[in-house]
């Protein structure tokens, strides 16, 4: 079925401004890969570190905690763990008992859906789980995806012409699961956002017996807690120390970027996103996006005047009238140019950021139809994403560093 691009691309402003759809790995084009290079080269390494971090043990078990990510919950019980998962209209908690494979704990949660682990195959319906599974090497239990149109990762979309990894549907964008094809894959589970909530209910997909898992890691407003449900997919192959132990590095790094920008005395003042269909889609000022940019050190123009997680379409006339001299742009979707930003409306053209070459989109990393991997690995990465932002705002700040997830607009 084929997508349509610009609905996509409104739906990631609204997912991503609201928390409720924008790495470190050993793949090749993953942040890792390029970030250890000299542009980057304060940025710690994780898949090596990874790479030296043993399993716990039966007799010791190393538990982990939930810090930043407010929608799933992490216990450890006798002989299992208790993964809970809040949905956002749904006040009881999903939950998943995870327990080790050749065990048979009493499972005390009786709605608990019962997972053996670590599992081998998994059927992801989102990209956002692809980085994390990198950083803990599993990525090649992948079997199955919901589409690759999109997919900046390149092993996924390698693996995918090579009929490796099959795509299933039941994506963002209304396409159907083929059912046919998930049974054939014989998956240990299928890992789904909450936007795909319909096919939980899928009365064929229940005869069928297969393992649906909800990963709200959308829901976040905050980019570490959003990054932490790293944790959560790790927990399914007995690596959750791993992840967490990747995830404290990743804190680290970003409240000392955070500290950098703390620092400005002067903040520079910032617009995002472009007009669609007549209305202009504005974060709120409790969204994963004002974080950011709070924590970039950033003025953002419409925290004071647009509340909330989610983001809320206001007038052309009203963006032009308060932002109009921002310093700053970003984020202006499929413009590849001045020039085409412009041609989208003329009045573009007066805004002061434009006029002084101050415009900025997050496609650095774009696959061939368009894709970007802010939108995938940058919520896995975003002590990065911190960084490019601190970058532009404030280039003294960060002499050395080249932008990974954007790029200026010419």
């Amino acid at each position: 079925m084929k997508k349509s691009f610009s609905a996509l691309l409104i739906l990631s402003i609204l997912i991503l401004s609201s928390c409720q759809i924008v790495t470190p790995m050993a793949v090749q084009n993953s942040p890792v890969t390029a970030i250890t290079q000299a542009e980057a080269a304060t940025v710690t390494t994780e898949a090596t570190v990874a790479s030296t971090l043993a399993a716990p043990t039966a007799d010791v078990i190393e538990k982990v905690e939930i810090k930043y990510a407010k929608n799933f919950t992490l216990e450890y019980k006798e002989g299992y763990k208790l993964l809970g998962v809040k949905t956002q209209d749904n006040p009881a908690t999903v939950q998943y008992a995870l327990v080790p494979k050749g065990t048979n704990p009493t499972i005390s949660e009786k709605d608990a859906v019962v997972i053996q682990t670590p599992i081998e195959k998994i059927i992801t319906l989102s990209s956002t789980y692809y980085p994390m599974l990198e950083q803990i090497n599993e990525l090649g239990t992948v079997v199955g995806i919901d589409d690759d149109t999109y997919t900046y990762n390149e092993t996924i979309r390698k693996a995918v012409d090579a009929g490796k990894v099959a795509v299933v549907g039941g994506d963002g964008a209304g396409s159907l699961l083929s059912l046919e094809k998930v049974i054939e894959l014989a998956p240990d589970l299928l890992m789904s956002p909450y936007m795909n909530a319909p096919i939980f209910e899928d009365a064929k997909l229940k005869e069928s017996k297969q393992t649906l898992v909800l990963n709200a890691d959308y829901l976040e407003n905050s980019p570490l807690g959003r990054a932490e449900w790293g944790k959560f997919v790790a927990a399914f192959y007995n690596k959750e120390v791993e992840a967490s132990l990747l995830f404290d590095q990743l804190v680290v790094r970003y409240e000392e970027i955070k500290k950098f920008a703390a620092g400005m005395s002067e903040k520079t003042s910032v617009l995002v996103n472009t007009a669609y269909q007549g209305s202009w889609y504005m974060p709120g000022n409790e969204s994963y996006v004002a974080e950011l940019l709070n924590d970039a050190g950033a003025n953002y123009l419409f925290a004071d005047s647009v509340g909330g997680a989610g983001a809320s379409p206001l007038a052309f006339e009203v963006v032009y009238e308060k932002a109009k001299d921002a310093d700053f742009w970003l984020n202006v979707g499929f413009a590849a140019d001045i020039k085409g930003l412009v041609a989208e409306d003329a009045r573009y053209g007066e805004f002061k950021a434009v006029v002084e070459g101050k415009v900025y989109n997050n496609n650095a990393r774009m696959n061939p139809n368009g894709g970007t991997d802010f939108y995938e690995g940058g919520v896995a990465n975003p002590d990065i994403v911190l960084k490019d932002l601190v970058k532009i705002f404030y280039p003294d700040l960060l002499p050395d560093y080249q932008l990974f997830y954007y790029s200026r607009v010419n």
